[in-house]
């Protein structure tokens, strides 16, 4: 929301308003409210938050962009790397403020694909600790024509690595014995396929446990391109 007047940034209720200098285009109209148009917005918060924040910030937009899209039918004429050059220049727009850098780096990690906050946090630990970026949302063939979609696949190495909140649970917060199965049997299909398969959790990507999980990811990396390397086709997204 732009507000008109003011003097300083601050913040009252959890609410951050920030003073700025916006051009009349930078503003534009949602049901009568003035509003900074979203590219805008999403830049200047980057610029205010840590690296993980901003890029789940980051990645949100740009699947909001892709859902647009998709409910248009021009999903196929999308492209994240044109959404994040839109950001780019926004920010080099706003100069040398405080921020920006961590911004810019939050737009190089983001990625629409992502279907949650941890998804995007594994790839802040990815580029964090300097290991291969992923294939995200990556669609493998089954036998009997099915597909199975995991989160992040790297192609060359044939390591599979699945976020653990995705699971089912029932009721009382505990996973389904129907779900546990499914999982299980899921994962030995994608195992048939030559595929060697990681979990991760939340207490994974806790700060305290990131360079032990950055380092198991590599341990892992190397692994799986001894056991399974041979087997890669450096085929491309399906998806």
């Amino acid at each position: 929301m732009a507000r008109v007047g003011g003097t300083t940034s601050r913040t009252r209720n959890g609410i951050v308003r920030h003073r700025d200098a916006l051009r009349a285009s930078d503003v534009v109209d949602v049901e009568g409210i003035p509003t900074v148009r979203p590219p805008l917005a999403v830049a200047q918060a980057a610029t205010t938050s840590e690296i993980d924040t901003g890029a789940v910030l980051v990645s949100s937009w740009i699947s909001q962009l892709m859902s647009d899209a998709r409910r248009r039918g021009c999903l196929e004429w999308f492209s994240q790397d044109d959404a994040k050059a839109e950001l780019r220049e926004v920010l080099a727009s706003l100069g040398s403020r405080p921020g920006s850098r961590t911004a810019a780096d939050a737009v190089t990690i983001a990625d629409g694909r992502c279907e949650s906050p941890a998804e995007v946090r594994v790839l802040v630990l990815c580029w964090r600790f300097s290991l291969p970026r992923p294939e995200t949302q990556y669609e493998l063939a089954l036998p009997e024509g099915r597909r199975a979609e995991v989160d992040f696949l790297w192609p060359e190495q044939r390591l599979v690595v699945e976020f653990d909140g995705r699971v089912k649970y029932d009721g009382s917060g505990e996973q389904t014995g129907a779900s546990v199965w499914a999982e299980k049997t899921r994962e030995l299909k994608i195992r048939d396929l030559g595929y060697h398969v990681l979990r991760l959790t939340w207490a994974d990507l806790a700060p305290e446990n990131a360079e032990r999980t950055a380092a198991r990811l590599r341990r892992e990396l190397v692994r799986a391109q001894r056991l399974y390397g041979h087997l890669s086709d450096g085929s491309s997204r399906t998806s």
